[in-house]
């Protein structure tokens, strides 16, 4: 690509202004369906208030990683949902020119932008753009939807959530509009009314923290009678700062998975069904994060069935590695 006036934007090149554009302006070619565009991405910006996703996280990067390596063989089969502002007129024909601002597949989007500079390089993006009428509410509804390939962390709905709070929905109109349990939405946005200490362990992948560890440990402060809201978080927030310092004490900084056992120090123990909705959602993640066969699955039924614990029975099938990024253990049967 030509050199242009660039900037960054959480580790991605977007144009400054309008002015930027009408610099490098070629007018977007349709192809041969009517309502997707194939975009020069100098084009296509990204609104840094609009996506609740966490870039800085491992997983993340890790997942735009493998979008890439995808993307740098195949290109980007799956368009970008993007909003079309007109910014002026192409200087050399008269042709409008316009800017995208992504709706959803930022994610695809900053893998295309990380094949810059190689031979890889990706000259148009395909792009559809918003329904028409689309309101604030409406693009939220679209980022969550439709990021099913890497779904959102706890925290990351809790902010998605509390977004659709400031332009006045309700809770209940949140759970309505988006097929989710009311006390869904409220779990998720009463974990942004921690210390910020707490969302930044729960954030940390080196800790090992959940949020499920997170309300388990304010279910045992409150059964302890600390029932004052504020009282009760600020013994979670000291609790988890504790269970951090010892674990960094006992095991090192990061322990010698390359994480730190902190649950262990927390003193907290699950229910049933809690080890239950962890097993699930182990499963669930390690599912829909890679490719096995028949026989694989048929192999992890197995051994479940023989009394192996969950965690186990993955490890043995499909290699530990699989797990070495997970924040759920399941270490009882269930």
């Amino acid at each position: 690509m030509e050199d242009t006036n660039l900037d960054l934007v959480n580790d991605v090149v977007v144009l400054k202004s309008s002015n930027d554009i009408l610099n490098v302006a070629t007018v977007a070619n349709k192809t041969k369906r009517n309502d997707v565009y194939q975009v020069d991405p100098r084009f296509i910006t990204i609104d840094e208030n609009h996506n609740v996703r966490d870039f800085q996280t491992t997983r993340v990067k890790e997942h735009i990683e493998m979008l890439a390596a995808n993307i740098a063989v195949n290109g980007v089969l799956t368009p970008l949902e993007c909003r079309r502002e007109h910014i002026g007129k192409n200087p050399e024909n008269g042709e409008p020119v316009y800017k995208y601002i992504i709706i959803d597949g930022e994610c695809r989007f900053r893998a295309v932008t990380s094949l810059e500079g190689t031979d890889k390089a990706i000259c148009r993006v395909p792009v559809m753009l918003e329904r028409t009428g689309n309101n604030e509410a409406d693009r939220i509804s679209d980022m969550l939807n439709a990021n099913e390939s890497l779904r959102f962390s706890p925290i990351e709905l809790g902010t998605a959530y509390k977004k659709f709070l400031r332009i006045g929905l309700t809770e209940d109109e949140i759970a309505q509009r988006l097929g989710k349990s009311v006390n869904h939405v409220k779990s998720c946005l009463e974990l942004l009314e921690y210390d910020e200490s707490v969302i930044e362990a729960v954030k940390d992948e080196k800790n090992n923290v959940t949020a499920n560890n997170v309300r388990q440990l304010d279910k045992k402060v409150k059964e302890e009678g600390m029932l004052d809201d504020y009282t009760r978080k600020k013994e979670v927030s000291n609790r988890l700062e504790r269970a951090i310092m010892m674990a960094e004490e006992e095991e090192g900084d990061t322990g010698k998975s390359g994480k730190l056992n902190v649950t262990k120090y927390l003193d907290i123990k699950q229910t049933a069904e809690e080890r239950l909705i962890n097993a699930i959602s182990l499963v669930t993640d390690t599912l829909s994060r890679w490719n096995f066969t028949r026989e694989q699955l048929n192999d992890l039924l197995e051994d479940l069935r023989s009394g192996q614990s969950m965690q186990n029975a993955i490890n043995h099938i499909f290699g530990s590695s699989l797990l070495d990024d997970e924040k759920v253990a399941v270490n009882e049967e269930v």
